[in-house]
């Protein structure tokens, strides 16, 4: 999935040391295109990472799940649990119809499009699946501040913290996911990406 942005940077002659940029899903392609980049000798810079949420390992999310849900369990009584469950079994099942759907779509010859939800479960399943290493180069994540108090499966760095061999700065900005890049969040969010693009051509001219 990276590897078509990687071949446009490719194909334009650019000598880097190259600037990257993914928004949602696209954070963690910018972080791929960046190993790809590396691997291939073109020097990467930094990733700017807004709002992504990088997978965290089974069992740390299944720690925090169990601290989340023991409390409302013992407030709510058994019938809590059961609720919870029932309600993702239907979940999965209907990530499973979605999934069938749109493989049925692509195998008709004349196909163009995914049915609608696809998009987006083939971007999770492909996260879940997607093998974790350290990047040689700095990383700042743009985080939403809605988001942070309201999100039990991550901590302040959304999973991202010591993905990025030369430090990660995490920079919170108004709104949330959505509304980040809206008016009149969005202001404030171009400066301050605006101050961190400063700053990094600052530290390589030297200064």
């Amino acid at each position: 999935m990276a590897a078509p942005h990687v071949n446009l940077i490719r194909e334009s002659g650019f000598a880097g040391p190259c600037l990257l940029a993914g928004y949602s899903f696209g954070g963690v392609l910018a972080f791929e295109a960046g190993h790809q980049l590396h691997r291939e000798g073109l020097p990467v810079e930094a990733v700017f990472i807004f709002d992504t949420g990088m997978k965290i390992p089974d069992w740390e999310k299944f720690k925090r799940w169990f601290r989340r849900h023991t409390g409302a369990c013992v407030k709510n009584g058994p019938g809590y649990l059961w609720r919870k469950a029932s309600r993702r079994i239907q979940g999965k099942r209907e990530s499973r119809d979605v999934v069938l759907t749109a493989r049925r779509a692509l195998a008709e010859p004349a196909a163009t499009e995914l049915p609608p939800g696809a998009t987006y479960l083939m971007e999770h399943h492909a996260l879940r699946r997607y093998q974790l290493a350290p990047l040689e180069c700095s990383g700042v994540l743009f985080r939403a501040q809605e988001n942070i108090d309201n999100d039990p499966d991550h901590d302040d760095s959304l999973g991202w913290r010591g993905l990025f061999a030369h430090g990660l700065e995490i920079v919170k900005v108004p709104g949330d996911h959505f509304s980040m890049w809206k008016e009149p969040h969005v202001q404030t969010l171009g400066q301050l990406w605006e101050e961190s693009l400063k700053k990094r051509r600052g530290i390589a001219n030297g200064r």
